[in-house]
């Protein structure tokens, strides 16, 4: 290889024409609404999923009570007492549907995760979490 060009494109839609017009040769950032798309397009394939892409997206609920809270960090700890209690958070997670959330928002492109660190992140995930059996 003689030389790699980092390009900044004005948007997403840009950037996606770039590739399929074969002005670029890679993006690493394609919206979800781009991917069925590229996927049709004949000089184009498709990478995605971990080790690629192992980014998170979360939902973190602030259940620290306020007696152990970490203000000399800068912490705030204003989540509702309820959430201190692990029946409560089990609740929310049987009554959460994870795959219909990655299908509307992620557009199918994602996989619900069991851990803060995702399996993406390879030697840091820890395999020995289970799932939780809903």
């Amino acid at each position: 290889m003689d030389e790699v060009i980092f390009q900044v494109f004005s948007s997403p839609d840009v950037l996606v024409q770039a590739l399929k017009t074969g002005q670029v040769d890679m993006i690493n950032l394609v919206p979800n609404t781009s991917v069925e798309t590229l996927k049709k397009s004949e000089h184009v394939k498709v990478v995605s999923g971990a080790p690629l892409s192992p980014d998170l997206e979360d939902i973190i609920f602030n259940m620290v009570d306020p007696a152990n809270c970490p203000t000399a960090a800068g912490g705030l700890c204003t989540g509702h007492p309820a959430l201190r209690d692990k029946q409560v958070r089990l609740a929310m997670a049987y009554a959460t549907d994870k795959q219909k959330i990655i299908d509307i928002v992620k557009l199918g492109l994602a996989s619900p995760g069991i851990a803060l660190i995702p399996k993406g992140m390879g030697e840091w995930f820890n395999t020995d979490i289970q799932r939780l059996r809903l």
